[in-house]
């Protein structure tokens, strides 16, 4: 349909909403930081042209800069139309904007967001600059009520009124208490229109049949459902954060991701069994595959015997050895080298440093052991195959095939975190000789640098 703005246009002082809302915009404004620079995702629709409008008429008063951003999926013949109007739009408001498409290898709802998110998270990047989205209240209910459908128990919480879109970058949400029949009404006092997606009535989709169907019948059956839904969810989102920095204090120091994911057994099997699940839910979510962490798997990894292995999905399968659950990649990356720096006289202790000699360092290579593979153990006389010397050294049978070896053919020099060969101490009177270093994480002396970061996150999507 044909859009027409009004004539002359709203100014600021009209534009600006009403006391209450402009009271509960203000302080989620608090919330967020008060950011200096705000970029508005811009849709078209009812709810992003409320907001733009709105936070254009308060940008002045508030001190921040603000800019509006529209991705076009191009999945709709009215998609240019959309565009179209919210550049007319922002003209009219002095709002900078900026249209950016993407390409979608199927119409699925969940690849769309996820390119739009990476948009919306490279334009803030580059402009430093808070994202403001209008999702509103009904949303927030359509969200928890979809994931308890879907059975995700993280999920519950629904969306985050301010979360992390990137590094430096928050995803604000200042409408999330705020019914989207005020917004309509803010619109139609004004005259302002705005465009309508043809799709959002399709009851295919998830979300519409919760909005059409599914919403209005719980509503009719007990009025304020939505509220009590909403009010719900801001209190399992509460217990949820309070659940993960538990299961984060538990697992802190005694589990790694990278580069061979694992995490102790006596820390995890040793706790109750709720704090349990939840630091298997954490920790497949930092391994990218969160997704697969259902009810039947997190049982399944929470109940798991010594010596039992355990299909994860996403290219791992769960394997408890005797001191650690480990999760082994199918196909694991390369090995990450040492890191280098001048010897100081120091020969280190051969597990996390190792002092060689540099000719010999340069006919070695980084990598993961391999059949026919042998070391003469420091202070030894005589060789022994790699598996026996890691027999020996009471090395964990399930991590052997991922530790990582500066190895010369199939002579090893170092196995890093087990100890070193005796080549290590040979070399010439004035010989160059150089300090390995191993700063990642390893079985009995892993720090939780990533965990930290991702606890800090909230672990949830954006």
């Amino acid at each position: 349909m044909p859009y027409c703005f009004p004539h002359p246009f709203p100014d600021a002082a009209r534009l600006k909403p009403d006391e209450g809302l402009t009271e509960a915009l203000s302080l989620s404004y608090g919330q967020a930081g008060r950011p200096a620079r705000v970029l508005a995702a811009f849709s078209g629709g009812a709810d992003s042209t409320a907001l733009v409008c709105m936070l254009s008429s308060l940008r002045e008063e508030w001190g921040f800069s603000l800019e509006a951003v529209h991705v076009n999926h191009g999945l709709r013949p009215e998609a240019g139309r959309d565009e179209d109007f919210c550049r007319e739009l922002c003209t009219l408001l002095s709002v900078p904007f900026s249209a950016r498409a993407v390409t979608l290898t199927g119409k699925s709802e969940e690849e769309a967001r996820r390119l739009r998110y990476a948009v919306l998270r490279g334009e803030a990047s580059a402009r430093m600059s808070a994202v403001a989205a209008a999702h509103h209240l009904r949303d927030q209910g359509e969200t928890v009520l979809m994931n308890l459908m879907r059975g995700s128990v993280r999920g519950l919480g629904g969306m985050r009124e301010i979360s992390p879109l990137g590094e430096g970058v928050i995803l604000w949400r200042p409408l999330l208490a705020v019914s989207p029949d005020l917004l309509r009404s803010y619109l139609a006092e004004r005259g302002i229109p705005w465009t309508e997606d043809a799709t959002n009535g399709d009851t295919r989709y998830l979300r519409n049949a919760v909005r059409h169907d599914i919403l209005p019948l719980m509503e009719k059956a007990r009025p304020g459902t939505l509220r009590h839904i909403v009010g719900t969810g801001n209190v399992l989102r509460e217990e949820s954060d309070y659940m993960d920095a538990e299961a984060a204090a538990v697992m802190r120091g005694k589990c790694a991701a990278e580069p061979f994911p694992f995490i102790s057994a006596p820390a995890l099997y040793d706790s109750p069994p709720v704090i349990r699940r939840r630091c298997l839910r954490i920790f497949l979510e930092s391994l990218g595959i969160g997704e697969k962490a259902d009810s039947r798997l997190l049982n399944a990894l929470a109940c798991l015997d010594e010596g039992a292995s355990f299909a994860v999905g996403g290219g791992y399968t769960a394997v408890r050895g005797a001191g650690y659950l480990y999760f082994v990649p199918s196909f694991p990356a390369k090995a990450h080298c040492p890191e280098e720096s001048p010897f100081t006289g120091d020969v280190g202790d051969g597990k996390r440093t190792q002092s060689l000699s540099a000719a010999l360092y340069r006919t070695c290579v980084t990598r993961y052991p391999l059949p026919g593979d042998v070391i003469l153990p420091f202070g030894h006389r005589s060789r022994r195959t790699l598996m026996e010397y890691f027999s020996k050294m009471k090395t964990d049978r399930y991590f052997r095939l991922r530790i990582p070896v500066v190895a010369s053919g199939h002579e090893i020099v170092w196995a890093v975190g087990i100890g070193a060969s005796d080549l290590v101490r040979r070399s010439s009177p004035g010989e160059e000789r150089i300090m390995l270093s191993w700063p990642h994480p390893l079985p009995g002396d892993a720090d939780l640098s990533l965990f930290t970061e991702y606890m800090t996150m909230g672990g949830t999507k954006p």
